[in-house]
């Protein structure tokens, strides 16, 4: 399971100890002694380094993203640090928080962060509390309040990648979901997406990037694929996952209402907004169909590609709700 991690980046898995020990002296943080993948996410490669002195989070930045992406990563979690946002801290090289490793003529680059000591909620299997939900929306608002324009990051689990996504990947999808997002394809056609006002938005605060430690602190990681986007892309990616209880059905339309009012406690969406809202939810939920359909017909089949899908269609399916 553990290949196409080490697949992401061009230095193979036994020069990795010699890569975590450079990585260790770059930073001054003690002595390598072990490391251990983060076997979660779709992109880059993360791992736990433990020193003498104590356990460090690195992000080795995968092979696809160029040297401006990775400036953009790091600039990116550099703004997101100064709002404020409930986000692990960036450590410095000399090289300042990014550094460069050469390990036998192979080049990577990459960050080191604190160690947050806990586990996604989606490792975890756990939905989070209606306090922390509260929580999750207070951020979410934060971070949409960010004065912050980055140079735009392809996601094609985007919200905005919706339409051009399920026209690609269509052969993919079973036909029965066929006859679930048809519908949510026509709607969303239909809207104006232009004239929705836009904001910095994480784009993917799911189960898979929250992290909760062990005195019960949540912290919001991977802003790799967060843009400028319409502003309640961010709201419905929420709506999505994390304040949608797939066991709770009878509950989903009273959790979606919940959340609007409580993210409208910090910032007023407008009437367009709540107008466009349902239509962006029903595509959220679409789309954890959609990626991981495609993910399966290349052989995907692995657990949290099937939890996506499995949700998506439950979502699907409790989001006609919101059909009026």
């Amino acid at each position: 399971m553990l290949e196409r991690f080490h697949s992401r980046i061009p230095i193979p898995e036994k020069d990795v100890p010699t890569l975590m020990s450079k990585v260790a002296q770059d930073y001054d943080i003690g002595v390598y002694q072990s490391h251990r993948i983060v076997p979660v996410g779709y992109e880059d490669y993360n791992a736990v380094l433990e020193t003498d002195k104590n356990k460090y989070f690195v992000k080795v930045f995968a092979l696809f993203r160029n040297p401006a992406n990775i400036n953009r990563y790091v600039a990116t979690m550099e703004r997101v640090l100064e709002a404020g946002v409930s986000y692990p801290q960036l450590l410095e090289s000399a090289t300042g928080h990014m550094s460069t490793v050469a390990v036998n003529g192979k080049t990577v680059k990459l960050c080191l962060m604190e160690y947050i000591d806990g586990k996604t909620l989606y490792e975890l299997g756990i939905q989070p509390t209606q306090a922390e939900r509260a929580f999750l929306i207070q951020q979410a608002a934060l971070i949409n309040g960010i004065d912050y324009k980055p140079p735009h990051a392809p996601d094609s689990w985007a919200i905005d990648r919706f339409l051009p996504e399920y026209e690609i990947k269509r052969k993919a999808v079973e036909p029965r979901d066929q006859q679930d997002i048809d519908p949510v394809v026509d709607d969303f056609k239909k809207l104006k997406v232009e004239q929705l006002p836009h904001a910095f938005v994480h784009g993917d605060i799911r189960s898979t990037n929250i992290m909760k430690v062990k005195n019960g602190k949540l912290f919001i990681i991977d802003f790799g694929v967060s843009n400028w986007y319409p502003r309640i892309q961010e709201l419905a990616v929420l709506l999505c996952d994390l304040m949608f209880d797939a066991e709770s059905p009878e509950k989903f339309k009273e959790m979606y209402e919940w959340a609007v009012t409580e993210y409208q406690k910090y910032i007023k969406l407008t009437l367009d907004e709540l107008q466009a809202l349902p239509v962006y939810a029903r595509a959220a939920h679409a789309i954890n169909v959609i990626g991981p359909s495609w993910e399966r017909s290349q052989g995907n089949t692995e657990g949290e590609n099937n939890s996506w899908l499995d949700l998506g269609r439950k979502g699907l399916e409790l989001s006609k709700q919101l059909v009026i």
